[in-house]
């Protein structure tokens, strides 16, 4: 796997993204509450700038007639048709067989951040 840069450890704060080139790609790197994670700017449902797209929570289970909105930004909404997949892992809200890509993140000890492709 080689390693791109995205930038700075110290500069991609919690609910932030970055897109950069990657080799071609473009990738999308996403801090989720302190946890870096990836994924491919692509969405495989129509082929939109996914990572472009709103980030926002979801809804968490609980009881009957209990509603409790879980704010920290996990999922990214695709910009043209929204449809919804989880930052964490590239899983689909509206069908589990669609996935968009992801890619493993690391800081070396430049204090630098690097998706793996």
């Amino acid at each position: 796997m080689t390693g791109y840069l995205v930038g700075p450890a110290d500069e991609l704060l919690p609910g932030d993204r970055r897109i950069v080139d990657a080799g071609g790609r473009s990738i999308a790197v996403f801090n989720v509450d302190g946890v870096l994670r990836a994924l491919r700017n692509y969405c495989p449902h129509m082929g939109a700038p996914l990572c472009e797209g709103e980030t926002r929570g979801v809804m968490a289970p609980g009881p009957p007639q209990e509603f409790r909105y879980e704010e920290r930004p996990t999922v990214v909404i695709c910009p043209w048709h929204h449809w919804e997949f989880d930052i964490r892992d590239g899983s689909s809200s509206a069908d589990p067989a669609v996935r968009a890509r992801s890619y493993p993140v690391e800081i070396r000890a430049d204090a630098n951040v690097y998706v793996l492709v």
